[in-house]
């Protein structure tokens, strides 16, 4: 199985330090961030007097002509944020700045209307089928001018606006608490009125009140190892890697090597995946993103509806803007990102979007654990209970076991998976570069590395003459335009003061004890459980019967059975699998098993051919089967999901077919086992399996 290395990239320097206290993180999400540098404004839609020049976007016309931007990405609800930086050439009260939310359509919106001069000159208005209403009036000026202003807009749950104004550092309230509830959600954007003014900086901020976060921009669950944050029971010891010296600085990937991501949205076009020569997956797939230009080639592409990653190496666009690779995987993003055996495209066989620097995070904070890499010599292939990683890893390179120089090294304290942090006796805020505080920046960085820290995930980088290189950090591309010389130089010295935790563990995520930071708020559902056959691989399964491993699927020729042998699940859990079908009569069936204790005894969903009843709950108790409900369905000729939930004595069922979703069972009752393994099956039947998936639905 090939694995790949990480990469190389940039330089940077170092200084000294101080100690103390360690700093919380704050609770607000971040989910997009525009800066316009780079002169492109992806899936904004831009009025014909607006364009984007300078690094900032612009419209101009006079009359009192109207002429906006909407960004058509995604839809916002629930408690949000959203800013931007707006400058106005225009000279009077007619020269009119607009601040778009909760935009439906042009005749349908919030929004805040903004003059160049003169006092109770600044509204709050909405637009409900072209008509305008004024919500509120603010009774001060606050001109814009040439001079930039920042605008923010928050929205509360129930209909709660509230709006400031920030010029020369100074906030000033202009609205506060509006109540109007005509728009729940929307889109967001900016526009003019007979003026000329550019907009910049623009972000929208899932608020911490509302308690959720969106997993396309900050995965995995909030128990995961990349979101747990460090205990303060850690243990602390300084490197003793021959192949990683501190002083020599970090390389940040941000241009190259990197790990680009795509997130579907409403406007995206839907492009398809092959993996030699085999169509393995369509999705909607941002044209704006390209995979990464270096051997690796990377690129990750998440779903619309922000519940799995397909995450890809050696990844090509070939003329119709499809996608070939050599290899991919499908991650649930409220997972644990880790697996206990290879599942991903980077070495330590976990998520590749994990502990990557998303747009947007350097200026608002970095609220989870890093991704890191060091050249080959830099890991002991000596680990942990004989291993050549340490947990998270679950996988090493290839050439691990390589004659020196070229393999990893024997002596040392860091293993590829190894924990890194900034120790608590470090004052961050007393870190000096050039006699200077830490910028903004680095502070967030130094924050995250001391809160979450990093965890080594893949080789990277050469070495010096004398044997030892640099700390790697990787990045998404996107986010190229906030990175700076100086704030390289500043990330370096801040790598001066990792060390290793040494009791970092599966039982205690970074080290025991009390958190020392915030873990992110909880997702709506945790998934337990994922495999997908990858390379047609199946660990942890028991399989019986006629039963192959092909084309990454379970295939199942007659009567065979699997089971998963490694967990019990319990409590309310659903089971998730995608079955496929050929032409199926009454005695040709496929189970799903749950709650399984032995071959005697467990629950199931049979399902088969014939003219009705070709669902059915079923139960084994020492060996005698009972129908609990049947249903009638379809599933001939083609693919479903499954979807199997247990709930304290009561089992549900749907199935989905393309996008349409069918209700089997609701309430069936019976508490004969109350947890067990899962499993899968068939009796005389042609049955392909794919994509088992356990997962629980939270509170």
């Amino acid at each position: 199985m090939k694995r790949f290395v990480c990469g190389v990239m940039i330089l940077s320097l170092i200084l000294s330090f101080v100690v103390t206290r360690p700093i919380l993180a704050e609770s607000n999400f971040l989910n997009y961030a525009i800066n316009f540098n780079d002169n492109t404004a992806p899936y904004w839609t831009l009025d014909p007097n607006c364009s984007v020049n300078g690094g900032e976007l612009q419209c101009s016309i006079f009359g009192g002509v109207i002429a906006d931007a909407i960004y058509e990405g995604r839809t916002w609800s629930g408690d949000y944020s959203y800013q931007a930086d707006v400058r106005s050439f225009g000279s009077s009260s007619g020269n009119r700045q607009h601040l778009y939310f909760n935009y439906v359509d042009a005749s349908n919106h919030y929004y805040v209307d903004i003059g160049a001069t003169a006092a109770n000159d600044v509204f709050l208005k909405k637009k409900v089928g072209g008509v305008v209403t004024v919500l509120g009036t603010y009774s001060g000026a606050y001109p814009l001018t040439s001079t930039k202003a920042t605008i923010q807009i928050e929205y509360v749950t129930g209909g709660s606006i509230t709006v400031k104004g920030t010029k020369d550092n100074v906030t000033t309230t202009l609205f506060a608490a509006v109540q109007d509830s005509t728009f729940t959600s929307g889109k967001i954007g900016v526009g003019i009125r007979g003026s000329n003014a550019k907009f910049d900086n623009v972000t929208a901020t899932v608020l911490s009140t509302a308690l959720k976060r969106d997993p396309a921009y900050h995965p995995f669950d909030a128990y995961s190892p990349w979101n747990t944050p460090i205990g303060d029971g850690a243990l602390y010891e300084p490197e003793t890697s021959p192949g990683w010296d501190t002083a020599k600085g970090v390389n940040y990937n941000y241009t190259r090597w990197t790990q680009p991501i795509s997130i579907a949205n409403e406007v995206a076009p839907v492009r398809r995946m092959y993996k030699g020569g085999t169509l393995v997956w369509s999705m909607k797939v941002s044209d704006y993103v390209q995979p990464d230009s270096q051997t690796d080639a990377n690129m990750h592409f998440i779903d619309e509806d922000h519940i799995y990653v397909v995450e890809s190496y050696n990844t090509q666009r070939d003329g119709n803007n499809d996608f070939t690779a050599s290899g991919y995987a499908r991650n649930y993003l409220d997972g644990q990102g880790v697996y206990d055996t290879w599942h991903g495209t980077r070495a330590y066989g976990g998520s590749a979007i994990a502990g990557v620097i998303r747009p947007g995070e350097l200026d608002n904070g970095i609220h989870h654990a890093l991704a890191s890499g060091m050249p080959a010599l830099a890991f002991n292939k000596n680990g942990p209970n004989g291993k050549p990683f340490a947990w998270p890893a679950s996988s090493q390179d290839a050439f691990y076991n390589n004659p020196y120089p070229n393999g990893y090294n024997v002596t040392g304290n860091v293993y590829l998976g190894s924990l890194l942090a900034i120790p608590l006796s470090v004052h961050i805020d007393d870190i000096r570069v050039n006699g200077q505080r830490l910028s903004n920046k680095a502070r967030n960085f130094a924050k995250a590395l001391q809160q979450f820290g990093t965890y080594t995930v893949c080789v990277a980088g050469t070495v010096a003459e004398d044997g030892a290189g640099k700390i790697s950090f990787v990045g998404d591309p996107a986010g190229k335009s906030e990175v700076s010389s100086a704030l390289l130089e500043e990330m370096a010295e801040v790598a001066t003061y990792l060390q290793v935790v040494t009791n970092n563990s599966q039982q205690n995520p970074g080290g025991p004890g009390a958190r020392i930071g915030i873990r992110p708020p909880q997702l709506p559902t945790s998934t337990l459980y994922h495999w997908d056959f990858l390379n047609n691989q199946s660990p942890g399964w028991v399989i019986t019967g006629n039963a192959t491993r092909q084309s990454e699927r379970l295939q199942i020729n007659g009567t065979a059975q699997a089971i998963h042998d490694r967990r019990d699940f319990s409590g309310d859990y659903h089971v998730q699998v995608e079955a496929t079908a050929g032409t199926l009569s009454a005695a040709n069936k496929g189970r799903i098993l749950f709650n399984y204790q032995n071959d005697n005894n467990y629950y199931f969903l049979e399902f088969s051919g014939g003219g009705s009843d070709q669902a059915a709950i079923k139960k084994k108790v020492n060996g005698v089967v009972t129908t609990l409900g049947t249903a009638s369905y379809d599933f001939q000729n083609s693919t479903v999901l499954f979807d199997v939930a247990y709930s304290s004595g009561s089992m549900s069922a749907t199935v989905k077919k393309g996008n349409v979703t069918t209700t089997l069972f609701t309430g069936v009752a019976d508490s004969s086992f109350s947890s067990g393994k899962i499993g899968l099956g068939g009796e005389t039947a042609s049955v392909n399996f794919d994509e088992i998936r356990v997962y629980r639905v939270n509170p």
